[in-house]
């Protein structure tokens, strides 16, 4: 039995297939029309954590842990605070999420999205961040 849990993720993605399995129901927002909603009842194919300063330990540790225990398939992470941005997918494994072993050339696969991905960063003219989410088949 999935666990419930309450939580705002920084980006969830719920497949077609979720909904249609009955695994996911979207709760919509009581007199805002057609196709908006306010909630997620179940549990998501994939969730992303953005760590900031104030969200360490919750990002982490203890978030990844209930989604784990609300049947999330995957979870990625990402932290680009220091000098070296750090992404990591996980997928589950036997008691929790384990990451996914990294390609060579930096990627790392998402079964959920079926595709490899590797987060790059770089400063653009102005000295500020980039980031660009790079895809393979």
């Amino acid at each position: 039995m999935e666990a419930d849990l309450s939580a705002e993720p920084d980006l969830v993605l719920v497949t077609d297939e979720c909904l249609d399995g009955e695994k996911v129901r979207l709760i919509e927002k009581a007199g805002a029309g057609e196709n908006r909603y306010v909630e997620i009842e179940g549990a998501p194919d994939l969730v992303v954590e953005i760590v900031s300063d104030k969200s360490v330990n919750k990002d982490t540790h203890r978030l990844p842990a209930a989604y784990f225990k609300a049947g999330v398939r995957e979870f990625w992470l990402v932290d680009a605070r220091g000098d070296e941005i750090v992404f990591r997918i996980h997928r589950r494994g036997d008691s929790g999420f384990e990451p996914v072993a990294l390609v060579v050339d930096g990627f790392q696969s998402s079964v959920v999205l079926g595709c490899r991905y590797r987060l790059d960063r770089s400063r653009n003219a102005k000295g500020r961040w980039v980031y660009d989410l790079r895809e393979k088949e």
